[in-house]
């Protein structure tokens, strides 16, 4: 079970790093109107899945709680961040670092969830597998215009991968039976994705080109997530 949910999470991730590649290098694109496309991405994973997803399934309050709370948290520490490691790495690379403690963070409160039901074979484990996809996407289209190398690619697919099975672990060996936990995590990662997709990725993008274009760009990506959301 851990090496094939391992496998198949790595896989939808690769799939979405693929997929990315070939369309920006087939449309030859401008590395900034390819980060547009990815903050569109983020955008369409939040507020079609995401946002909708945490409200509906927890208790508003809570999920507030978490937005508040970590808006200012994320501030800090990209501030703090910035400042320590602005000299060592350009801004796309740091980016993608940063969106993968996004995907992280929101991997955790799925990963206790589906270890909290036990439930290997249903729905919901095919939902969490499909949902690296467009993270995939996204990953890799900030690489690009980070010139990340592939193996370091491929290291941050494997992280994600083993990481979030050893939340869903931690869920089946320790059930969270308190809500709020579920509420408080949602909203800290909705705050993550989106400080992630607008200051990280969108606003930086817009200063070079044609902020229509950007426009363009940015609702393109979100209108590919619809499209993967309603194949799936």
């Amino acid at each position: 079970m851990g090496f094939l949910f391992c496998l198949a999470v790595f896989m939808s991730l690769l799939g979405g790093a693929v997929f990315a590649n070939v369309t920006c290098k087939w449309l030859n694109m401008n590395v900034h109107y390819v980060t547009s496309i990815c903050a569109g991405i983020l955008c369409g994973f939040l507020f079609l899945e995401l946002i909708p997803h945490s409200f509906l399934e927890n208790e508003f309050a809570f999920v507030l709680v978490g937005i508040a709370l970590g808006f200012p948290l994320v501030y800090c520490i990209d501030q703090y961040a910035h400042n320590q490691l602005t000299s060592k790495m350009n801004q796309n690379k740091f980016s993608f670092y940063f969106l993968i403690l996004a995907i992280t963070l929101h991997n955790v409160p799925s990963g206790l969830t589906l270890g909290n039901r036990k439930d290997g074979s249903g729905h919901l484990l095919e939902f969490i597998i499909f949902h690296h996809f467009p993270e995939g996407m996204s990953l890799m289209m900030v690489a690009m215009t980070a010139f990340l190398k592939k193996r370091q690619i491929l290291l941050a697919f494997a992280f994600l991968s083993v990481s979030l099975y050893s939340v869903v672990l931690l869920g089946v060996h320790f059930p969270v039976n308190d809500s709020y936990i579920i509420g408080v995590l949602l909203g800290f990662s909705i705050s993550t994705f989106v400080y992630v997709a607008i200051f990280e990725l969108l606003l930086p993008a817009v200063k070079y080109g044609s902020k229509s274009f950007h426009l363009l760009c940015a609702l393109t990506g979100f209108f590919i997530v619809q499209v993967l959301l309603l194949i799936g």
